[in-house]
């Protein structure tokens, strides 16, 4: 009877055993599967948590390079009221669409109850913010690349050249004029000296 327990007992150890380890004698530990699945999903719900971030980030840039307190909606309204603004920067369209869509996206995420950083955007969307931050950072967003499409085209100038011109504007007429008029003056000089000689015979 002690046998017959003793040899249950062990069977009932041993099924336990399999219980627990079968995933890592299988080659494969359910512990650490689940800790890998907690950061894959932590660094997913990072990503999508930084759209809010990455938003005020550039919202506040915005602002000091605009000078208004609307910030991102100013920089849309500049935007929509620049004339041709397609013509001189190819993404014009697209980049405009993206800054009023995530504009929509925030406020939905501040007002809404039911929307959130989870159902309201995905990794992307964060990094294209922070793409178009450093856009405006290195002046290669929209206005800047239009102000400088749009911007007066100025020669340099010789200096020399300039003032050696300016010289002939200046004094072009008196250098090619007194000459003649002292030769004149001297012509009449000789002129009335020979019949003042003449006459005195």
């Amino acid at each position: 009877m002690l046998e017959k327990s003793s040899t249950s007992y062990l069977g009932a150890g041993c099924r336990e055993f399999e219980s627990r380890h079968s995933d890592q004698i299988c080659g494969f530990d359910r512990t650490k599967s689940r800790k890998v699945a907690i950061l894959c999903g932590f660094f997913i719900w990072r990503q999508i948590m930084s759209f809010i971030s990455s938003y005020k980030h550039l919202e506040k840039l915005c602002g000091e390079v605009l000078n208004d307190s609307r910030r991102i909606s100013a920089y849309i309204d500049e935007m929509q009221n620049t004339p041709h603004g397609t013509y001189y920067v190819p993404s014009w369209n697209e980049d405009l669409k993206k800054l009023k869509h995530y504009r929509w996206i925030r406020n939905q995420i501040a007002h809404e109850p039911d929307c959130n950083e989870g159902n309201m955007c995905d990794p992307s969307d964060a990094l294209w913010l922070e793409d178009f931050y450093s856009r405006i950072m290195n002046q290669t967003d929209p206005l800047a690349l239009y102000r400088k499409a749009t911007a007066p085209r100025t020669t340099p100038k010789n200096n020399h050249s300039t003032t050696v011109d300016a010289q002939s504007d200046v004094y072009g007429n008196n250098t090619s004029e007194m000459p003649v008029g002292f030769v004149v003056l001297l012509f009449a000089l000789i002129l009335i000296v020979l019949i003042t000689v003449f006459c005195l015979r």
